[in-house]
């Protein structure tokens, strides 16, 4: 599966067609645990489990360390636990997160709505 990025990121294509595939495989193998990785940033991934649970969120992995950010919060985005990651790295993904939030959303949609 290629890497994937925003839709702005000029590979939309590439991105719908691999959804399109990870959702084939929810479906036939529901014991496959599939995540897409849907943007990187600051040597952390950011990603997004097929086979997951509300409320939307996205699992941050890099540099040793994880991290699992809520991002439907009622006052935005919302840190629900860290491990591994320094102050300052967190700082960099939490801004990032919210920079890139809208997107993150619209993807985790994607995936999950249907």
């Amino acid at each position: 599966m290629p890497q994937l990025g925003f839709p702005s990121s000029g590979r939309r294509a590439g991105f719908a067609a691999s959804i399109d595939a990870a959702i084939a495989l929810k479906t036939l193998r529901r014991w496959v645990i599939l995540m897409v990785t849907v943007h990187r940033a600051h040597g952390f991934r950011f990603v997004i489990f097929v086979n997951d649970h509300s409320p939307p969120h996205v699992p941050v992995f890099g540099k040793g360390g994880e991290a699992k950010i809520i991002l439907d919060g009622s006052e935005g985005i919302k840190l629900d636990w860290v491990a591994g990651i320094s102050r300052g790295d967190l700082r960099r993904v939490l801004q990032e997160v919210e920079r890139e939030r809208n997107g993150l959303i619209a993807m985790w949609r994607t995936i999950h709505e249907r």
